[in-house]
């Protein structure tokens, strides 16, 4: 007698394992090869730009950007402008030609830069041959010819005063550093003006000092031949004259006593006329000083407010390129 047993069922049917994503045509996991006179990184999602490229903290498909490093020298013998900039840049997506105006200025260090790749990480293949020296020697070259023609530092100039402002000084310090220089060049002018009005005004003011010491010195003279008149008689002369037979000696006395008085008051009257001459020439001295004054002031009060804006930029040869770098940036 045979014996039989039931044997358990099995499911036939195998169970699959769950696949990877498939991978776009254009990722990899095979880190991309980079020329190895460039230095690759991998940007750190806590970086302070990380946003302007959209970083995603975590991701693991990464795209490639360049972070570049460039030392740039503004000069102008002129202006006495030695001006030097440390400037940085990240341009992301990287294509070829690199698209120079999409260049995103950033303050970038060592601490945002990873050496080590994360684990898992996919690379979408960027459409530029990053594995070619000279890819980035095309790059350098591009760069510096894109930075000498976009990029500059103004400073203010004033040609009247010859003055320039320092690279990144306030306007208002520079304007009043142009108002402190135009006074001290108008006071060097109204010095000279001074020393020349001065031996004027000091001639004018000694023949006025004469002549006030004449009027003086005839006032005392008529006021004593008034009283000597007024002792012998008011109208003494007419007196003598109508009053009888008196001799041609007499009458000669009294008249010239007369006339002598008349002459002193003619005198009188021509010294104040020469005083008043005088004060006519100082006033207009004053008034003629007044005028040069206020020109020399204007002239330097315009020279002042003459600012202009200067524009200096840079050459080739002004420019050097400290680092360019590769950078893998997660994005996905």
């Amino acid at each position: 007698m045979r014996l039989t047993a039931d044997a358990p069922e099995r499911n036939s049917a195998v169970e699959p394992t769950q696949a990877p994503p498939a991978l776009d045509l254009d990722e990899t996991t095979i880190t991309p090869e980079v020329v190895t006179s460039v230095p690759t990184f991998y940007l750190d999602p806590a970086a302070p730009w990380a946003p302007t490229l959209d970083a995603i903290p975590g991701g693991t498909r990464f795209e490639a950007a360049i972070v570049a490093r460039v030392n740039l020298l503004y000069d102008d013998v002129h202006a006495g402008v030695e001006h030097r900039e440390v400037w940085e840049t990240v341009i992301h997506p990287v294509e070829d030609p690199v698209d120079l105006d999409a260049a995103h200025l950033v303050d970038y260090d060592e601490q945002d830069l990873r050496s080590e790749a994360p684990e898992g990480a996919t690379y979408t293949l960027p459409d530029a041959p990053i594995d070619t020296a000279a890819f980035f020697k095309k790059f350098e070259t591009d760069l510096k010819t894109w930075l000498a023609a976009n990029q500059a530092v103004e400073v203010s100039k004033n040609p009247a005063l010859k003055l320039y402002s320092r690279v990144g000084e306030n306007r208002d310090d520079f304007v009043r550093r142009c108002e402190a220089a135009a006074e001290d060049a108008a006071d060097v002018e109204l010095a000279t003006l001074k020393d020349r009005y001065k031996v004027k005004i000091d001639r004018v003011r000694a023949q006025l000092s004469s002549a006030e010491r004449r009027i003086r010195e005839l006032e005392v003279d008529t006021q004593s031949r008034r009283q000597q008149e007024l002792v012998a008689g008011a109208g003494e002369l007419l007196s003598v004259f109508l009053g009888g037979k008196r001799r041609s000696r007499s009458l000669s006395g009294v008249a010239s006593r007369r006339s002598q008085t008349v002459r002193t008051q003619e005198r009188l009257r021509s010294a104040q006329e020469a005083q008043s001459e005088k004060i006519d020439a100082l006033d207009d001295l004053e008034t003629e000083l007044a005028r040069d004054v206020t020109e020399i002031t204007d002239k330097w009060d315009d020279a002042a407010a003459s600012i202009e804006t200067l524009k200096i930029g840079l050459e080739k040869t002004d420019i050097a390129v400290e680092q360019v770098a590769l950078v893998w940036v997660p994005v996905g």
